[in-house]
């Protein structure tokens, strides 16, 4: 390889690695769609009241048992992950690991 193709394929790597961090960043859920664990009951219970069903029908769509349900949400960061998961599953949403204040 001479200079020319030498720097052609830098220029090229350069290109890729742009569109590969603006993908990123466009498919990252902005901090505003972030919720604490905490807020887990809030979350279940408008989600129950958005798509008008119970309690009950809320843990029967994610598995679990009912009291397994309210305990998960009055005490989320000391419940099971896979509880947590399970309903989280049931409003499509994700689990996600990291610092509060959206620190480095």
């Amino acid at each position: 390889m001479n200079n020319k193709e030498i720097t052609e394929s830098i220029e090229q790597i350069e290109a890729l690695l742009t569109a590969l961090k603006y993908k990123a960043k466009i498919n990252q859920p902005s901090i505003d769609s972030y919720h604490s664990i905490g807020q887990l009951s809030d979350i279940v219970n408008q989600y129950c009241k958005t798509h008008s069903i119970t309690l009950n029908d809320f843990a029967i769509l994610a598995n679990i048992g009912r009291a397994t349900l309210t305990r998960t949400m009055q005490e989320p960061s000391n419940s099971n992950i896979k509880s947590v998961q399970a309903i989280l599953n049931v409003m499509g949403k994700n689990l996600y690991i990291g610092n509060p204040n959206n620190e480095n």
